[in-house]
């Protein structure tokens, strides 16, 4: 019996939550290529993130042509994974390509393009894309705000570092993102603005064993006492 989209989706959305089977990802997917007609969203992106996975930047840009060649190089959940995918690999100048030609960007693909940005130490991009982002009138989300943290951080700007937290108290986010109270710690203490990280740290309800590690280690450096 010939399965149809859904089933191949299905099958490939299982082994695509493994990294162990990413290789298993691209073989389903071919074969899925050469027994049913068409391709969608869903088995672009299970594709693109196997690409990723396995360090596989030229099969990566094969399907994003592919997603070109049925117009789904646009699509929601598509882009997103292909600019994710090109920060991955560093090829910025792709990401950002792929980014501009987004009609109608989300604050997801700000987000991730901000990342891809910072995992690469280019900060002043990630600053950049958070002016444009302001100008837009899109809504901040808990990614942004944790990207401008760790670039404050990374370049020891302590006033805007405040700034950022204070946006984060201002749009309700410091109190459900555990990630951005570590993320606005970890930048007061690369600052040396201990105090700050202290009092924030006493007022987090989610103090993990990283944000622990990041004051104690901070504390340390500067030969003070938690």
């Amino acid at each position: 019996k010939k399965r149809n989209r859904h089933s191949w989706n299905t099958i490939l959305s299982g082994y695509s939550k493994s990294k162990s089977c990413y290789s298993d990802v691209l073989l389903l997917y071919n074969r899925m290529r050469r027994n049913c007609d068409g391709v969608d969203s869903f088995n672009l992106v299970f594709a693109i993130k196997a690409c990723v996975g396995l360090g596989l930047l030229e099969n990566g840009m094969l399907i994003h042509g592919l997603a070109m060649k049925h117009g789904l190089d646009k699509d929601a959940y598509v882009a997103p994974s292909l600019v994710e995918m090109y920060a991955q690999f560093g090829t910025m100048e792709n990401a950002q390509k792929v980014f501009d030609e987004i009609p109608g960007r989300n604050s997801v693909l700000w987000g991730v393009l901000m990342k891809g940005y910072l995992k690469y130490s280019k900060e002043p991009q990630v600053f950049r894309l958070f002016y444009l982002m302001r100008d837009t009138g899109l809504t901040l989300d808990a990614l942004t705000l944790i990207c401008l943290a760790k670039a404050c951080g990374n370049i020891f700007a302590g006033k805007e570092g405040r700034s950022v937290h204070g946006l984060s108290i201002r749009r309700s986010f410091i109190d459900q993102s555990g990630y951005l109270q570590a993320s606005i710690v970890d930048m007061y203490v690369k600052c040396r603005l201990l105090d700050n990280a202290r009092k924030l740290f006493e007022t987090s309800v989610d103090r993990n064993v990283v944000m622990w590690t990041t004051l104690i280690s901070g504390f340390a450096k500067c030969e003070r006492a938690v």
